[in-house]
């Protein structure tokens, strides 16, 4: 079973600010709900910057080991076809 991260908004009930809240499912087999946590907006920028390095530093290295072929530099034939002009 896969887990599941959720980040949803909380307007508050009028005394309180509004927050995020993020959930955190494991995934278990067990009947335990997910992990949550209130989020104020720097939390929530933080949060989002940790999963964009973490997602840059994945892209880069499966780039280097050839590994993503969305982002590797056309072939010789793709190059031609998107300019018009074949090999």
């Amino acid at each position: 079973m896969m887990g599941q991260v959720s980040l949803t908004f909380d307007e508050g009930d009028g005394r309180n600010r509004a927050f995020g809240r993020l959930a955190i499912d494991m995934g278990l087999a067990k009947a335990e709900g997910p992990v949550t946590a209130k989020l104020d907006v720097a939390s929530m920028r933080q949060l989002v910057d940790g999963m964009m390095e973490a997602m840059y530093a994945i892209e880069r290295t499966e780039r280097l080991e050839g590994q993503m072929p969305d982002l590797q530099a056309p072939s010789a034939y793709e190059l031609g076809a998107l300019t018009g002009g074949f090999p």
